[in-house]
């Protein structure tokens, strides 16, 4: 009867920590071997923001949504980054939606993430059709992405996203006025997601950084 206790408890410490780590050690290692920015054509921004704002499009001239033509092998389009689209609405933020985990090619994804941000954002609220007319669609991609230990190791010009428990925060240059600090990027990604402008500064957060290029149309 003991050994069967302590073998029934050698399983359960086991589970736990195989738990534990199926919980951390993905956090870290999505921002690993990021692959380094091929630069896009305009061309290709051009295609990646008519694709993002087709659903848009689409039902202001009351049609289906068309799908975009199929990459050649070689186009840059084929390679995959994490993405964030953003939905501004009289020069304010309305709504975002991002893929930073698991992000596909990078023309699968502005249609997942066009799609998404005006109906099930990630943060902000869904476009009223009354809206879709005055709707302004940017893009962010973002590569090179690493883990920091504090504000002080990123620079403003970055993307800067703040993992708090469960609860991401994305902050791009282009939220705040130039000049401002990490500190004040940092603040406003958690602010604008909904969260306390401080969650970044506790122990749970963990902070990411990386190269960033924004587009607009």
């Amino acid at each position: 009867m003991f050994r069967a206790v302590k073998l029934y408890e050698s399983f359960f410490w086991l589970a736990l920590v195989a738990l534990a780590l199926c919980f951390f050690l993905p956090k870290a290692a999505w921002a690993q071997n990021s692959p380094k920015v091929v630069p896009l054509s305009a061309k290709d921004v051009s295609l990646l923001l008519q694709i993002a704002s087709e659903p848009v499009n689409a039902a202001l001239e009351n049609r289906a949504p068309r799908a975009p033509q199929e990459p050649s092998a070689t186009s840059q389009l084929n390679k995959s980054y994490r993405m964030v689209v953003s939905v501004n609405l009289d020069n304010k933020l309305l709504a975002r939606a991002w893929e930073l985990r698991e992000p596909g090619p990078l023309q699968a994804t502005a249609l997942s993430l066009g799609q998404r941000v005006i109906s099930e954002p990630d943060i902000g609220r869904p476009l009223n059709p009354d809206e879709y007319d005055r709707a302004k669609f940017s893009l962010a991609i973002i590569f090179n992405l690493r883990i920091i230990d504090d504000e002080k190791q990123a620079s403003a010009a970055e993307a800067l996203i703040v993992l708090s428990g469960f609860n991401y925060a994305v902050g791009l240059p282009r939220d705040l006025r130039s000049g401002s600090t990490t500190f004040e990027l940092f603040s406003k990604a958690c602010e604008l997601s909904g969260l306390s402008p401080t969650a970044w500064l506790g122990n749970r957060a963990t902070l990411y950084a990386g190269q960033v290029e924004e587009f607009s149309r």
